[in-house]
């Protein structure tokens, strides 16, 4: 497991809960923390739950075809949309609410998510 944290206060507590990395994407380039992990694989999926300018460099560091995935806006900044990251490497962007599970009584039974 990965984390980004905005701030590095929450950093060994993230760490106490099994991420063998974390960065603090307000302290640190991003990008390049993601590329020196990744190499020249890059990353398949992005799980992102702040937004903000981060979109950017989080989708730099996608491979073609990779998905990310916002499930949250925890900041109140505004999150440019990484449109040349986006359509360069043919990344799908799905918002998603916890509301699309729970408040659905059939969905918790499904097997798999189904989009």
């Amino acid at each position: 497991m990965r984390a980004r944290r905005r701030a590095a206060a929450p950093t060994e507590a993230l760490r106490k809960a099994g991420a063998a990395r974390v960065v603090a994407s307000a302290e640190a380039d991003i990008e390049a923390w993601l590329k020196e992990i990744t190499g020249e694989v890059g990353i398949r999926a992005v799980f992102d739950a702040v937004g903000v300018p981060a979109f950017m460099p989080l989708t730099a560091a996608m491979i073609r075809g990779g998905i990310l995935i916002n499930y949250g806006g925890k900041s109140s900044e505004a999150t440019p949309f990484p449109l040349f990251n986006v359509l360069s490497k043919g990344l799908p962007l799905r918002g998603y609410l916890v509301h699309e599970i729970t408040g659905d009584p059939v969905r918790p039974r499904r097997s798999s998510w189904r989009g």
